[in-house]
């Protein structure tokens, strides 16, 4: 009864926010900003079938008002975007999650429950830190909600002395790269079309989200825990791939289709050996091996951390491997019709569901 009266509550505030894209045979989408020029940003929605678009003025920052279903928004965007630190020491408390493929309802749900927003969809996470374990693009129909969620959450949590941290995960690279298998038809054949963009264009360099996306790092360390989408292959270490490499590595290179990167040697980077795809802490593929135990402790003295943390491979329920060594995030949210957590604060790891609830995972001995 009580998860029905705050999906309502919920509910009703996407309604209110205009966070909320559809309704039964409309679709709703945007906004989609895109940088003009020096001094103007051009500002798109879907409303229907409908195309809405108007120029708004800025130098380096601009605000404005939605205008088709969230009309109860104020937007502030910002031309340039500074790419984050890799690693972060001393942080009071943290939460995270993976794999939300645009299921805005749940993750609201999650966040608000989880006391990492108010029920106004604020940040309320005070000092603490939100790490999005990449995987917030495809399946869904709300993609862009989350996004534009994730963006003003960003500004809240810094204001408040905390941080959102977003990693990208391969979902996010995928439509950059013009690989859209898994996007929403709505997306293709309704917002593409009205836009006259394909969809790799509305995350482009010149769009806001897109430069945005485009400034953050694939894996970072905080308090001494690794947090990277797919996994860190054991084959890193002797390549010497540091964090920086890493982050650096994938930054320059994510523009560039699959025949330019094998060209430049990067490939390896973004194939199922890299990072945001590795599967091997989980079981083994046809490429490698499942890494052992001795794998994983190689790695942690290699990055200098005590924990790795990862989504991209579906687990039953957040879940720690390796004897606490290893956490696993991405729960089969389309199986369980919810999603699951993580919550760290003073050395504890905790499963937390949607409803709030937790359950201990590991306390260092």
């Amino acid at each position: 009864m009580l998860r029905i009266i705050l999906m309502s509550l919920i509910f009703l505030q996407l309604l209110i926010t205009g966070s909320f894209a559809g309704e039964s045979d409309k679709w709703n989408d945007g906004p989609y900003v895109f940088i003009n020029d020096d001094t103007t940003f051009l500002v798109q929605y879907v409303d229907s079938d409908s195309l809405i678009q108007f120029e708004v003025s800025g130098d380096n920052s601009v605000s404005f008002q939605g205008s088709v279903y969230d009309s109860g928004n104020n937007y502030i965007v910002y031309r340039n975007h500074i790419v984050p630190k890799t690693n972060y020491t001393d942080i009071s408390k943290l939460f995270v999650f993976s794999d939300i493929h645009g299921e805005y309802e749940f993750l609201c749900e999650l966040l608000i429950n989880n006391h990492v927003i108010d029920s106004s969809l604020h940040w309320s996470f005070g000092d603490g830190h939100l790490v999005v374990d990449g995987d917030v693009f495809d399946r869904g129909d709300k993609v862009n909600e989350i996004l534009w969620m994730l963006y003003r959450l960003e500004k809240e949590a810094e204001e408040a002395g905390g941080m959102v941290h977003y990693l990208l995960g391969n979902h996010e690279i995928m439509p950059i790269q013009n690989d859209i298998r898994y996007i929403n038809e709505n997306y293709a054949t309704i917002t593409c079309s009205l836009l006259n963009k394909s969809y790799p264009e509305l995350y482009s360099n010149q769009s806001v989200i897109g430069n945005w996306i485009r400034s953050k790092n694939v894996c970072e360390i905080i308090n001494g825990i690794l947090f990277v989408h797919g996994g860190m292959n054991p084959d890193f270490i002797d390549s010497g791939l540091t964090i920086d490499i890493i982050n650096e590595t994938m930054r320059e290179n994510i523009d560039k289709n699959r025949e330019e990167q094998k060209e430049d040697s990067v490939y390896y980077f973004y194939s199922g050996y890299g990072p945001v795809w590795y599967r091997g802490f989980h079981y083994e593929m046809e490429k490698y091996p499942q890494a052992t135990e001795a794998d994983i402790d190689k790695l942690l003295n290699f990055y200098n951390v005590e924990h790795i943390i990862v989504g991209h491979t579906v687990v039953d329920s957040v879940s720690s491997l390796y004897d606490g060594k290893i956490f696993a995030v991405n729960q089969d949210y389309t199986e369980h019709d919810e999603i699951e957590g993580m919550f760290w604060e003073d050395g504890v790891f905790y499963a937390c569901d949607i409803s709030g609830k937790m359950r201990k995972l590991f306390e260092k001995r």
